[in-house]
């Protein structure tokens, strides 16, 4: 199997032609794997963390805070909650009979 040969005149611009040609300027030549190309591309350098690792971090740790204070202060509401119980249950122990 030969590879097709394709002549091209240097004469002619991109805009005189017609669009099936104009691809052909356009497509990444056989073999390019555009999606590997694209993909180093946007890979941060090794050993060096990107803003996105950072922010990410950041944010987790924000997160993990902010479960601690409403764990927090649910066990407060909770104890109070208790507390009025007990003071209800001693101040009225003749009034339920």
């Amino acid at each position: 199997h030969k590879a097709a040969m394709i002549h091209r005149r240097d004469d002619t611009s991109e805009e005189d032609m017609p669009p099936q040609r104009r691809f052909v300027f356009t497509a990444p030549s056989p073999g390019c794997d555009v999606a590997e190309s694209s993909t180093a591309t946007a890979r941060a350098p090794r050993g060096h963390p990107g803003h996105d690792a950072r922010t990410i971090a950041r944010v987790a740790d924000r997160v993990e805070e902010s479960a601690e204070d409403l764990a927090v202060t649910q066990m407060m509401r909770i104890y109070a909650l208790e507390v009025r119980a007990r003071t209800d249950t001693v101040e009225d122990p003749g009034s339920s009979c």
